[in-house]
């Protein structure tokens, strides 16, 4: 029998296996409820044993009335009168009811996102801003919070790494801000939002790295072979975006009906550019998908499953082939989108023209379609090679 205190299905419930008196050795749940107190220090509960009728749905029950009652405390309201007095209103403050806003509309039960929200407030935003006089804080203020998160370093997932937060995770530091001094300015605690004209990080997204056509193989034989019999449409689904190059949203929206299997055919929804256009499917997805679905069920989707699950599995897949190093420049990891970029450069590659990657990418410009052509090397090489021979 496990021992220790047991998590179960609900956020903040636990359970330990007791014995059910002092006089007996029979093990029975005894029900516990963890949170966060105003310091944001963990806190632990017992709320009963399973012979006193206690269940996890009724310590669920107690523990959201417990966060509940945690905002509503005669303490809490003291060091707000006791700021308000001072004529002081901070951050603190703004973000307490801004929480207590968040978790009344859900009924007060607090939910992964709002554990994310106020994860990323205590770490990266409270030590600095959290006591803050609002009539005080100024646009130079958050500028250097940004400018300190952009120097900062920090541990990996493994904790053994360190490394500098990435620019869009610091933009999704200062976009927390703003948030919450807009819900400020809402509720009329302050004028104006010192954050809204801050400057955001410029995020650069090309990647560099595709697969070359050894490594395409190597994909598709390890997804073959590691989804034969369950989440068979994740080979299917990296097929499709190998055969077209096309963007995520356009394959997962693929339906039967899209599909010519006599020209090869299929319709792709280009959500990006608000068009459609066409992609060539190859035999082996073609009879891949014969072999998974009634071809005259026209309305039925390719692809049925979450679109994280083809994400999480395909990621998985591409981390486990080429994303052995963690310190790799993140231009170089290998992500779904770089299925595009494979499927652009190895048509470049075979000597394709730049127009026509264009027009089967379904990109407005020539010019986006441009950066491809930095990739293709072996095309430039065959064009240099032997030239005054």
């Amino acid at each position: 029998m496990q021992t220790g205190r047991i998590k179960t299905s609900d956020e903040g419930v636990y359970f330990r296996w007791v014995n059910a008196s002092k006089t007996s050795k029979k093990k029975i749940k005894c029900f516990y409820i963890t949170y966060k107190n105003l310091d944001n220090k963990m806190r632990e509960i017992k709320v009963g044993k399973a012979t006193e009728g206690i269940d996890q749905k009724y310590a669920k029950q107690k523990r959201s009335e417990v966060l509940t009652k945690l905002f509503y405390n005669e303490d809490h309201h003291n060091v707000i009168l006791k700021r308000k007095k001072k004529n002081a209103i901070t951050l603190k403050e703004i973000f307490d009811e801004y929480y207590l806003h968040l978790l009344q509309r859900e009924n007060n039960v607090e939910t992964k996102s709002h554990r994310e929200i106020k994860s990323k407030y205590y770490k990266h935003i409270h030590p600095t801003l959290g006591e803050k006089d609002m009539k005080l804080l100024s646009k130079s203020d958050i500028e250097a919070l940004k400018t300190l998160k952009m120097a900062e370093t920090h541990k990996d997932k493994d904790g053994v790494i360190k490394k500098k937060y990435s620019p869009k995770t610091i933009n999704m530091i200062i976009e927390a801000l703003r948030t919450i001094l807009n819900y400020g300015v809402k509720i009329e605690k302050i004028k104006v939002n010192p954050a809204k004209s801050i400057d955001l990080l410029k995020i650069d997204n090309n990647r560099e790295r595709y697969l070359r056509k050894e490594e395409v193989k190597e994909l598709k034989a390890h997804l073959d072979k590691e989804y034969t019999f369950f989440h068979r449409d994740v080979f299917l689904y990296a097929l499709v975006l190998l055969d077209t190059g096309t963007r995520v949203s356009s394959c997962l929206n693929i339906k039967i009906s899209d599909i010519d299997f006599g020209s090869k055919k299929v319709l792709l929804q280009d959500f990006k550019n608000t068009s459609t256009y066409f992609g060539k499917l190859s035999d082996k997805t073609l009879e891949l998908i014969k072999s998974m679905y009634d071809i005259n069920d026209t309305e039925k989707p390719l692809f049925e499953s979450h679109k994280n699950t083809y994400a999480r599995h395909l990621q998985k897949a591409l981390n486990l082939l080429f994303n052995k190093n963690p310190n790799a420049d993140r231009k170089q990891k290998v992500v779904q989108h770089s299925l595009r970029h494979t499927f652009a450069t190895t048509v470049l590659n075979n000597g394709a023209e730049l127009n026509t990657v264009r027009h089967l990418l379904n990109h407005r410009s020539i010019e986006t379609s441009l950066r491809y052509s930095k990739m293709a090397d072996s095309t430039m090489n065959k064009a240099v090679e032997n030239l005054y021979d």
